[in-house]
């Protein structure tokens, strides 16, 4: 159930929230910070209560973001022209703030539990830092200021560490269920991967047909 909601939530989000998100994507941040801070109050003030653990399964396993995120990076599947594309486009760059704040709040849910099941296995904390290290990067170089001063062509190379970060975290995230006993989640993870990757690939191979074809006809 929780799968679903957060899906909901995301579309939602990133389609009928689609104005306030672009125009007072502020509040959309201040709500993100807020949560992840009422989740690391809950957890050190109230553990095991019924708030914390919602809060835990919806901000500190990284459900939310990790559905924002399957937002921004669809976004690129889809037809470039088309109706939906052009107004996901239009709040990719918030949507994925929001994300990320909430990525850190489930980073830092992760770092205060500091309890590591050990059914996770030894790869996972390196799967963690990898995931957190790719987050820096691409919040840090999607600050105004600093795409700027990379320039246009340098910003679009890093953000395309993008895809490695999605996918990693869709293995992260169905490594982490299926060693833990839940097949369910697992198979959530594994399905949006092997959804993007194969729709991520289709999107690729068109615009390749499409650029062949109009280099073709300019000749």
């Amino acid at each position: 159930m929780a799968y679903l909601l957060c899906s909901i939530a995301a579309v939602v989000v990133s389609w009928d929230l689609a104005a306030p998100l672009k125009n007072r994507s502020a509040i959309f941040y201040g709500a993100a910070a807020a949560l992840c801070a009422a989740q690391l109050a809950a957890l050190l003030l109230v553990p095991h209560s019924a708030f914390e653990q919602a809060a835990s399964l919806f901000i500190g396993n990284g459900l939310l973001s990790f559905c924002l995120f399957a937002v921004v990076m669809f976004t690129g599947c889809f037809k470039p022209g088309s109706k939906i594309r052009k107004r996901l486009m239009q709040v990719r760059e918030p949507l994925a703030n929001t994300a990320s704040i909430l990525a850190i709040g489930h980073i830092l849910f992760i770092g205060v539990e500091h309890d590591v099941d050990p059914r996770l296995g030894s790869a996972f904390v390196p799967a963690c830092v990898v995931l957190a290290i790719l987050l820096i990067v691409l919040g840090g170089t999607s600050i105004p200021r600093v795409r700027e001063d990379m320039g246009l062509a340098r910003w679009k190379k890093t953000q395309r560490l993008a895809y490695v970060f999605f996918l990693v975290a869709c293995l992260h995230g169905a490594h982490a269920a299926a060693a833990t006993g839940n097949p369910g989640p697992a198979a959530f993870y594994a399905a949006t991967g092997i959804i993007y990757a194969a729709t991520r690939l289709t999107a690729w191979l068109g615009h390749r047909k499409r650029f062949a074809q109009a280099k073709h006809t300019t000749r």
